[in-house]
């Protein structure tokens, strides 16, 4: 069976002229403000983030990248993420176990596992304690990085788009959707990221911007990863690097 990770479209953060035309009207304040605030530009940020991405899922032995448009009804599973979360290198031999050891005659329709989400705390409190808490339970089943589905579905583009359709219908068939009860992918949570800049809040200022850039730069360089997530230590390496080229200006 191909596996195929296809990355959800965005900007073209190569582009410059594009970005700054398209960025989202309600994000624009906070693309602003990030270009006034340091030296490397939005664009570029997201640039390079994607770059990381980009090298993490070239080494996810077993799957390919590309569209999910020529994959056909029973040929495959297509893993939907964004383009700066991290997947396992050993990702697509779980789920080929998993489906080898299924109930013989199960009709599957995908399989999800489970993720992590990487980044400092949003409220003041000791970084210590948050790198050692325990991570919770999520809201939904599906994520933006933590399932495959087949083509054939139905609304499978829905699906792939948006984790919460894709955890509805999850949760509405749940026989015909395998748990794989591995971490396999990393969200990663960076300082480009809406949450990040404080997207529940009318405005923010630079002050704002600067402590959050030095929670960001603090937590790549002092996070220590647990064993089952030692594959991401290059792209843990990668961010710290990231976040002490993004000088502010």
């Amino acid at each position: 069976m191909e596996i195929r990770i296809w990355v959800r479209r965005t900007l073209d953060w190569s582009d410059p002229a594009h970005v700054e035309a398209k960025i989202l009207p309600a994000f624009r304040s906070r693309y602003e403000l990030w270009n006034d605030t340091f030296a490397l530009p939005y664009a570029s940020f997201r640039a390079r983030l994607k770059g990381i991405a980009e090298e993490n899922l070239k080494r996810v032995a077993g799957a390919s990248l590309g569209p999910w448009e020529d994959l056909e009804p029973g040929r495959g599973l297509v893993i939907p993420i964004d383009d700066d979360d991290w997947l396992a290198p050993d990702l697509a031999a779980h789920v080929q176990n998993a489906l080898e050891s299924q109930v013989r005659g199960r009709k599957l329709a995908g399989v999800y596992w489970a993720r992590e989400v990487v980044g400092p705390p949003r409220r003041r409190r000791s970084l210590r304690k948050w790198l050692r808490r325990v991570p919770k339970r999520g809201r939904f089943t599906c994520y933006t990085n933590n399932y495959a589905v087949a083509p054939g579905v139905p609304d499978l583009e829905v699906i792939l788009r948006n984790h919460v359709r894709a955890s509805e219908a999850f949760d509405a068939h749940p026989e015909r959707f395998l748990r794989i009860p591995a971490l396999l992918a990393i969200q990663n949570r960076n300082l480009a990221s809406q949450t990040a800049l404080g997207w529940r809040l009318p405005e923010i200022d630079e002050h704002y911007m600067l402590e959050r850039y030095q929670s960001y730069r603090l937590f790549y360089a002092s996070w220590r990863i647990r064993r089952e997530l030692r594959w991401a230590q290059p792209c843990i390496d990668a961010m710290a690097e990231l976040m002490d080229d993004l000088s502010p200006r």
